[in-house]
């Protein structure tokens, strides 16, 4: 299996889905041995060197490949999700059986087989507070 990733928030965030993903991707790539994981990495410029550096770090020893995109996260979610632009996560990771993303919304994908990780649904509760 090819499981293609967007790992920015192990690289970018220090808490929150930063922390989660930096546990949970590598453990991934231990827990499958027989899967190729491959992910992309839009960098925040303002990202802690420090954080950036663990979460390589902790992705690059359980195996995984890293790609980081040309350009920013900003302009990731500007081009993928606002302008829509068909630039799917494969062109940076080669073929995916299957996308994951650990922050919300999955990049484009040629891949019909898309995973997320949804942290709270508060917005669906109280819309008035989001």
């Amino acid at each position: 299996m090819r499981i293609a990733v967007d790992a920015s928030a192990a690289l970018n965030q220090s808490a929150g889905i930063g922390r989660y993903a930096r546990a949970l991707i590598p453990a991934l790539g231990r827990g499958m041995p027989e899967a190729t994981i491959s992910a992309i990495v839009a960098p925040d410029p303002e990202a802690d060197p420090v954080v950036r550096a663990i979460g390589r770090s902790a992705l690059e020893d359980a195996g995984i490949r890293i790609r980081t995109l040309p350009f920013s996260r900003r302009r990731a979610d500007q081009l993928w999700f606002r302008a829509r632009t068909p630039m799917p996560i494969e062109l940076a990771t080669g073929r995916a059986d299957l996308v994951y993303s650990p922050d919300f919304t999955a990049p484009p994908a040629i891949s019909k087989r898309k995973v997320i990780t949804v942290h709270d649904l508060a917005f669906e509760v109280t819309p008035e507070h989001a």
